[in-house]
């Protein structure tokens, strides 16, 4: 796991061009929970006429990030920030996360979140949450980004497995991180990340959203459901309809 830094650790930083011209500074950082990832950033201008920036930086065009700046190709890196679904521009109701109550599939509330952790170098992603834990539990601790099984602007709906992968601090957070991913994919919801099992199970099903596959199991009652991978709830949707 490369180093691991809070998303608001990143605002403020300078956007710099491998030739070593500073275009921009980061503004905010832009996230998107329903699909855990993210998009990019948003600018402020440098220098004298400092203030916000009309142009964006999207992920795709990140050279790496450093503790220190964030490293593009060139000046042409940074775009006008659109406003179709998905880009930096749309409406930023359903992207604040930050204070989102975080509840397990089981109905434990587990906190709020009050970061979004990232990975650094030439690979940028979001890996986890930091969250800040309930009245009767007030510290800090960080927990791997999940499939998660609901989003909405209040809360985020986590796997009960979840709970095993929590650590006090960031040190032991990547490993930790990559111990969830090892036994239940990478965290991206919609992205084929489920670990594969063997067999011929799946068919249509493995096309499925993971919450799609854990509404039925629970309609079926089927027993483990809360704490299963992707491909598990492939596999025992299967198995289930075959005894039929």
């Amino acid at each position: 796991m490369s180093r691991l830094l809070n998303a608001t650790e990143v605002i403020g930083l300078a956007v710099v061009t491998l030739g070593g011209d500073d275009v921009a500074e980061v503004r905010d950082v832009v996230y998107e929970p329903s699909r855990g990832g993210l998009i990019g950033f948003t600018l402020n201008k440098r220098g004298f006429f400092s203030g916000r920036q009309k142009q964006v930086l999207t992920i795709d065009s990140v050279r790496s990030v450093g503790r220190d700046a964030v490293v593009v190709d060139d000046g042409e890196a940074l775009t006008d920030k659109g406003d179709g679904k998905g880009s930096i521009g749309a409406a930023s109701s359903d992207r604040d996360v930050i204070g989102a109550s975080v509840i397990t599939d089981q109905g434990v509330e587990l906190g709020t979140v009050s970061d979004v952790v990232i990975s650094l170098g030439r690979k940028v992603e979001a890996v986890g949450y930091e969250i800040v834990g309930s009245d009767d539990d007030a510290r800090r601790f960080f927990m791997p980004l999940p499939d998660q099984l609901a989003v909405s602007g209040d809360a985020l709906m986590v796997p009960s497995a979840c709970k095993e992968f929590i650590r006090d601090d960031l040190t032991g957070f990547g490993g930790a991180v990559d111990a969830y991913r090892a036994d239940h994919g990478s965290g991206h919801p919609g992205r084929g990340n489920a670990k594969r099992t063997s067999g011929a199970h799946g068919g249509a099903d493995s096309s499925r959203s993971k919450s799609d596959l854990y509404a039925e199991a629970r309609e079926l009652d089927i027993s483990g459901r809360s704490s299963m991978t992707k491909a598990e709830l492939v596999s025992a949707l299967s198995d289930r309809r075959g005894v039929r």
